[in-house]
């Protein structure tokens, strides 16, 4: 294992520089092997977030490069990122090969080239070596704290990150199935390793998903073991992340249905700033907001272009949002749209998600789905 090439980054007194870490390619031949190169990236990107004098593009927005083939300057120029790293992994057995590139993105000049061949069971300690090369390479200086965080992993237990990978995998596709099986393999995860903040930072996060869009039998229940494996997670660190996105889960939401649509507009609108590749449903949210609110004219612009991005996705709110501005022909249209997307969308099911504290709303947004033609 080594690494070569290259020149060091120039440091500057007074700017943070700002790295990508894109998804690693997974070589290897079967794919039920690719969450390992997903795994590396999500350690990768959760470790060095840690350091303060170094800013990471959060998961999300760099997921959205997965399986895509773009130059470090394109990339750095739509994110706005000094430096891009870029990897493959190959596993044959309990072998793994692992290569990564830092590359400038300004001039895409390779500062650093490395490749390690290990073992599996040695994964961690590869882990912790790429993190100290990339601070060292991008010269970011670090307190001592910063040095003991940045050898931190997910878990020391090599089957528990097996199986912890394997949900994260499953938890990037949003569906009450996917989620189910992501549940079951962070479960698993906890069972190898019960200390784990990051494993119950996960779970919290699939239980807050589950709850709010009742896929599951005891809604209660989800929710509070979602604020119970959040607790978990920062009582045994912190400053975990994912915790607090659990905790925080669809905050703009929720806002909204409490009749404080105002402050969840500005929820929404600071989220897509964090994280301008977001999944389109954060415009939904947002969307969801400026209908409460009453304006209805920026409702129909963001939900619009939600449905877009996401077809079949927005569209129960443009129905109401065009019956609220009094043109019901639009609203059939896309109650029309909905049906033809979710044949098996009605109203009382989606009443469920609906956490309205005016309940006369919820009344009033019903019939007007009735009357757009929806079951």
């Amino acid at each position: 294992a080594g690494a070569d090439g290259g020149r060091a980054a120039e440091p500057s007194p007074d700017h943070v520089p700002v790295l990508a870490i894109l998804p690693f390619e997974s070589l290897s031949r079967d794919p039920e092997q690719d969450p390992v190169a997903d795994g590396i990236t999500e350690d990768l990107i959760t470790t060095l977030s840690q350091i303060g004098t170094l800013s990471v593009v959060a998961r999300n927005t760099a997921f959205a490069y997965k399986g895509r083939t773009v130059a470090a300057k394109q990339i750095g120029a739509e994110l706005n990122v000094d430096f891009v790293l870029t990897g493959s992994v190959r596993q044959a057995g309990d072998r793994l090969r692992i290569t990564a590139q830092l590359t400038d993105a300004r001039t895409e000049v390779q500062v650093w080239t490395a490749r390690y061949d290990r073992q599996i069971a040695d994964i961690f300690a590869v882990q912790d070596e790429l993190t100290l090369t990339i601070a060292t390479a991008l010269q970011v200086k670090l307190t001592e704290g910063e040095q003991a965080r940045l050898r931190y992993t997910t878990t020391d237990n090599v089957t528990a990150w097996m199986h912890f990978i394997r949900g994260l995998s499953l938890f990037r596709t949003v569906s009450a199935d996917t989620y189910r099986q992501a549940r079951a393999s962070f479960e698993q995860a906890l069972v190898h390793d019960p200390d784990s903040a990051q494993i119950h930072a996960m779970l919290a996060c699939v239980h807050a998903i589950e709850g709010r869009f009742y896929w599951t039998a005891d809604r209660d229940r989800s929710l509070d073991l979602a604020k119970r494996h959040a607790d978990e997670a920062l009582a045994r660190d912190p400053g975990n992340a994912d915790a607090y996105a659990a905790l925080g889960a669809l905050y703009a939401l929720a806002l909204t249905f409490a009749e404080r649509a105002d402050e969840a507009i500005v929820q929404a609108q600071a989220a897509i700033r964090l994280n301008p590749l977001n999944p389109g449903w954060y415009r939904g949210v947002l969307g969801h907001a400026f209908r409460y609110a009453g304006r209805l004219d920026d409702a129909a612009a963001v939900l619009s272009d939600y449905n877009r991005c996401s077809p079949g996705f927005g569209l129960v709110d443009l129905v109401l949002t065009y019956a609220d501005a009094g043109d019901p022909a639009r609203a059939a249209q896309c109650a029309r749209d909905l049906l033809s997307a979710r044949p098996d969308f009605t109203i009382e099911r989606w009443s469920l998600t609906q956490n309205c504290a005016d309940l006369e709303r919820l009344e009033t947004d019903r019939k007007s789905l009735a009357a757009a033609g929806l079951p």
